[in-house]
């Protein structure tokens, strides 16, 4: 789904080479553990943008209360997505990338799952979505929780002027 390998401006660079550091640092430590249990990078990755999507849509759903102007930050273990399977979610967790409070799963940092959300914005914009999976088009003008994820995926087109307006 996401293409994590494309030419990105330096905040993106930060969080990419942070999450391939906390992946490597985390791959590693398993092979000294004779461990074989690590996901492929790009499964992992997409796995977390998974994971992101959902939180970003919880926050600017059917089930948003009132007052409610940004994403949640938890989910509950019934609302994972089925990508998120056992092998992935213990590498995250040893990675440091995920945490699991009770039932609830979050991000270690919510602007990891802002910029993972962000990358799905992105690979939107080259056609693979219509805005309206993102900004239900009878509520567009509310707040959705979307609004940073929108800002970091602006910013990693840096001063491509095509890509900005596909966004």
């Amino acid at each position: 789904c996401c293409d994590w390998s494309s030419d990105v401006c330096s905040s993106d660079l930060l969080f990419q080479g942070f999450l391939h550091v906390l992946y490597a640092r985390e791959a590693q430590a398993r092979a000294a553990r004779d461990d074989p249990r690590v996901p492929a990078l790009e499964a992992w990755l997409e796995a977390l943008a998974q994971l992101a999507e959902a939180l970003q849509r919880l926050g600017s759903g059917e089930d948003k209360h009132e007052g409610d102007s940004g994403a949640r930050t938890a989910l509950r273990r019934a609302e994972w997505p089925a990508v998120l399977n056992a092998e992935v979610l213990d590498f995250a967790r040893d990675a440091s990338v995920l945490e699991l409070r009770g039932d609830d799963l979050r991000f270690t940092h919510q602007l990891l799952q802002e910029y993972l959300a962000s990358r799905l914005l992105l690979e939107a914009s080259q056609g693979s979505r219509l805005a309206g999976d993102f900004w239900p088009a009878e509520r567009w003008w509310e707040r959705s929780g979307w609004e940073v994820v929108a800002e970091i995926a602006a910013e990693s087109c840096g001063d491509d002027c095509a890509a900005i307006l596909r966004l």
